[in-house]
């Protein structure tokens, strides 16, 4: 029997169960295929990557999915997890993607170039690029350059999502020109007051466990508290946070309500 090998992080998709499903960015993210390029950029903790997660998974995209870091800024470190990410993808294709040699140094963009197409050609349409954290890509390293001129050889049906906490750089400043690149910012990414009472409802329910009380003809049936409880406990003294007078008051059952957490 074989040993199953860990994954590598670097090129799997993040997946945390139990996470809102944002229908409103889906549909922009659907929109936004219609020109090669999305980017998605916003402040750190905003949703962006768990949002384009729950997209591929909502959506049923295949594709690739990339975690950008320091370490491609070197052109072969770059290529050979991209290559590897390309295996994943494909599996049934078990010629492995051509590696960044010395000799191919001096024509970098004609390896890029014919990577790319390598790597494109073994998915479908309707595949997707998935770029997470590319500020992350040291500014005057060549990964932008060398990420721009692979992109260039996305056939008609596949696209690519760059995810970041800041605009394009320099090196696509002719492509957002030629609207090959679509942009979903902070005012896209905000929660709605909908969103907001959606992740409200799902934080309740994992917070506020459900007893199992006898009901009165015997059956079982779901109930939050016991309000006999809550009523001796409600017409017992409170004293209110801040109140120096030390003067007490009750409240009344009624307003006993649970509450969820402010999360």
């Amino acid at each position: 029997m074989g040993v199953e090998r860990a994954p590598i992080v670097k090129i799997t998709r993040p997946v945390l169960p139990g996470t809102y499903p944002r229908k409103r960015l889906y549909r922009l993210l659907d929109q936004a295929r219609n020109v090669p390029i999305t980017w998605v950029s916003g402040p750190p903790g905003c949703g962006k990557t768990m949002a384009v997660s729950g997209y591929v998974e909502a959506r049923r995209i295949r594709g690739i999915w990339y975690e950008v870091d320091e370490r491609d800024g070197d052109p072969a470190t770059f290529f050979y997890y991209l290559g590897l990410a390309g295996q994943k993808a494909a599996p049934r294709k078990r010629a492995p993607l051509p590696h960044l040699t010395p000799e191919f140094q001096p024509s970098l963009n004609a390896f890029t170039h014919r990577f790319f197409e390598d790597l494109l050609g073994r998915l479908g349409p309707g595949s997707v690029l998935v770029f997470d954290n590319c500020q992350n890509a040291a500014s005057r390293s060549p990964f932008f350059g060398l990420l721009r001129e692979g992109l260039s050889r996305l056939p008609a049906g596949v696209t690519a999502i760059l995810i970041s906490r800041s605009d394009p750089p320099a090196e696509f400043a002719r492509k957002r020109v030629n609207r090959q690149v679509r942009m979903l910012g902070w005012k896209d990414l905000r929660l709605t007051a909908e969103e907001t009472r959606g992740i409200a409802r799902l934080q309740r329910r994992r917070r506020i466990p459900r007893r199992r009380t006898a009901g009165p003809t015997g059956g079982r049936r779901g109930s939050r508290c016991s309000w006999r409880g809550r009523e001796r406990e409600a017409r017992s003294p409170v004293l209110w946070p801040g109140d120096r007078t030390g003067r007490s008051s009750t409240i009344s059952a009624r307003r006993c309500t649970p509450v969820s957490g402010r999360g």
